[in-house]
């Protein structure tokens, strides 16, 4: 999942050059996991926009409770999105293609900030 959000990075920052080796890489996939991920190239692009957490580099849709998904839509209500050496609570729902290569839709909430006491339990890291 992690070097698929690398990958997801990737694109964001340098979008010509890496869009073939996403969809190379999300058609690996399994359909479940290729819409998180589709959902999570999604997300950081919105989140990016949003000026009250600084610049997020990583989005996990699931940290305390795996993310949904049922052929079209992926909701996740307990994520965490890392900006400025910072993890937040996020929830979101996302709607994917039919071939879950894409995102259609991005709605979110970012809760929080989650104490670093709690990293470790939750499987985040610096």
């Amino acid at each position: 999942m992690r070097l698929v959000s690398l990958v997801a990075l990737l694109l964001i920052s340098t979008p010509v050059l890496a869009a073939a080796n996403v969809d190379k890489a999300l058609q690996k996939l399994g359909p479940e996991e290729r819409a998180r991920q589709a959902c999570v190239i999604k997300g950081i692009e919105q989140l990016r926009r949003d000026k009250r957490i600084g610049r997020p580099d990583f989005l996990s849709p699931g940290i305390s409770k795996p993310a949904a998904f049922n052929g079209s839509v992926v909701t996740a209500p307990a994520g965490a999105v890392r900006a400025s050496h910072r993890w937040y609570a996020v929830s979101f729902t996302c709607s994917v293609t039919p071939d879950q290569m894409k995102a259609l839709t991005f709605a979110y909430q970012i809760g929080a900030e989650i104490p670093k006491a709690q990293w470790a339990d939750l499987g985040l890291w610096e």
